[in-house]
């Protein structure tokens, strides 16, 4: 795998983690002893423009044995074919963690070969290849196990900003503001 494949690979899973981050229920408790403490999650664009993708009733029960249990749905309200995702994700004192600009289609693709990203994606629901269709995804119960990051979780504040947009001008946008506490 070249460079930009492994870079592309590595966007999704850390996508897919963020959105994993969205269901988190405030304070629910973590793996290792930690919890996270849930302050902002929502997918409301600044300027107001409605998001194509949106959450409802999402929520997860995170096991004392590392594993998680998704619950609610993700919405496209429309079909889309091209998505172009900019990313920020950064602690709370401004230190970018992680951001970027990536072709979520050709991500999706990518990520699909990689056996750990597409179990992630499975479980989601989450489409392998564009177009997307307008459809509504509803966790149905499967369980993740997340024990081999256990010993890399440290306390500390994130944020987080996600914008896609689709062809036509239409907007996507997931804000997320928390923090892991021991």
């Amino acid at each position: 795998m070249d460079a930009r494949s492994h870079t592309l690979a590595a966007a999704v899973p850390l996508l897919t983690l963020l959105l994993a981050a969205l269901c988190w229920a405030p304070g629910a408790d973590a793996c290792n002893g930690f919890r996270l403490v849930v302050k902002k999650a929502d997918t409301k664009c600044a300027d107001g423009s409605p998001s194509l993708l949106t959450v409802r009733d999402f929520g997860v029960m995170l096991t004392p044995d590392c594993k998680f249990i998704p619950k609610g749905c993700v919405k496209a309200s429309k079909k889309f074919a091209q998505a172009e995702v900019t990313y920020v994700i950064k602690t709370s004192t401004g230190v970018p963690l992680a951001e970027g600009t990536k072709n979520m289609c050709e991500a999706l693709q990518e990520a699909s070969k990689n056996g750990q990203v597409l179990m992630m994606m499975d479980m989601f629901q989450l489409p392998k290849k564009c177009p997307v269709e307008a459809t509504e995804k509803c966790a149905d119960g499967k369980t993740i196990d997340i024990s081999q990051f256990k010993d890399k979780l440290t306390p500390g504040s994130i944020k987080a900003e996600v914008k896609i947009k689709h062809e036509g001008g239409m907007m996507s946008c997931i804000n997320f503001e928390g923090a892991l506490k021991k």
